[in-house]
């Protein structure tokens, strides 16, 4: 009995190694969903200071938008306008609670946030009315993240970003203006 195991482990252990000798070159590993930053932070919400990686965010058409979640206090939007891409934090400026993207002006069903890391789907960008409702408290944010109803007073960050093959990094540790665009149509 104990010589037919030892063979049967030799053979499987033989087996594996020879699994492992192909020529047929490994999967290529996923980018990280997130880097650590450089920058001097934007000191709301205990934000994370890490480059977020948003996959397939540069594909975004005109009037498409994404949400995606590091962890509870690290999340970032990336929507395309006509003039470009921009990036805003997804952390209300109220309690701190991540936003959701609203499916109509009324974000009467709006699309919940995705789990930590997920690879975000993207939806319509609602022009007109709320864009971003927080779920903790009810303030509503429009498309470029200005507050339409509090209790927020502030609007949603805008952040630095740069488009990186196909996705969008966001750099949770700068901002910008609200005005700035990037990976212009």
């Amino acid at each position: 009995m104990e010589v037919g195991r030892r063979r049967f482990l030799i053979t499987a252990a033989a087996a594996g190694v020879a699994g492992c000798s192909s020529n047929s070159p490994a999967p290529p590993s996923p980018k990280p969903c997130s880097t650590p930053a450089t920058g001097p932070g934007i000191g709301a919400c205990l934000l994370e200071s890490v480059e977020l990686r948003v996959p397939g965010a540069a594909r975004l058409a005109v009037g498409q938008v994404v949400l995606m979640v590091l962890t509870d206090n690290s999340a970032a939007i990336v929507a395309r306008d006509e003039l470009g891409l921009y990036a805003r934090s997804a952390i209300c400026t109220h309690a701190c609670c991540i936003v959701n993207i609203c499916s109509d002006g009324a974000c009467s069903s709006p699309k919940v946030n995705a789990a930590s890391c997920a690879s975000p789907s993207p939806g319509a960008l609602v022009r007109s009315g709320t864009a971003f409702l927080c779920p903790c408290h009810g303030s509503a944010f429009d498309a470029f993240g200005a507050v339409i109803s509090g209790p927020a007073s502030g609007p949603l960050p805008s952040l630095a970003a740069r488009v990186d093959g196909e996705d969008v990094v966001v750099d949770l540790s700068r901002t910008t203006t609200p005005r700035d665009r990037f990976g212009a149509t």
